[in-house]
């Protein structure tokens, strides 16, 4: 026991040393609250990675927590869900006995700095017959028309 102490005595006059224990100790303890607090099933789920899990975030995009060390305000991702938002605009119309249209205004305030690396959309549908056929416009501030594309959408879609 008195060697163990005289270890840790000798090992308090090296800083780098009381730094690298104090990582690994800080290591430790974020692994066991991590293990104490993170579900199993959703660890596993995590670990395991998919569309279905990491789907919703850019892919070639940097992470937000890079603007603590480079001053900039990159964009966070934007969600947006035209299901059950009070701030998306939907309107309906019906075209013939078949068919209608349907427009969703999707706003949202974007205050970085530079341009978005990524846009994702992702489309889900309901249909008996006929696809549902999607115009996808971006309308900016300044009142100009960006036309995105024009598909058919299958059941899920991006």
């Amino acid at each position: 026991m008195k060697n163990a102490f005289g270890f840790f005595r000798e090992l308090a006059h090296y800083r780098s040393a009381v730094f690298g224990m104090l990582l690994i100790g800080f290591l430790i303890a974020l692994s066991i609250y991590t293990v104490i607090t993170l579900p199993y099933d959703k660890a596993v789920e995590l670990w395991r990675g998919g569309e279905e899990v990491w789907g919703d975030h850019p892919r070639n995009a940097l992470p937000e927590w890079v603007n603590v060390f480079t001053g900039n305000t990159l964009a966070p991702t934007i969600i947006l869900d035209s299901q059950g938002n009070a701030n998306i605009k939907k309107q309906s119309q019906e075209i013939g006995t078949d068919m209608r249209t349907a427009d969703f205004v999707l706003p949202f305030e974007y205050n970085s700095e530079g341009f978005p690396t990524e846009i994702s959309l992702f489309l889900t549908a309901q249909f008996k017959q006929k696809k549902p056929q999607a115009t996808i416009k971006w309308k900016t501030p300044d009142g100009r028309e960006i036309a995105l594309g024009d598909l058919t959408v299958g059941v899920r879609e991006r």
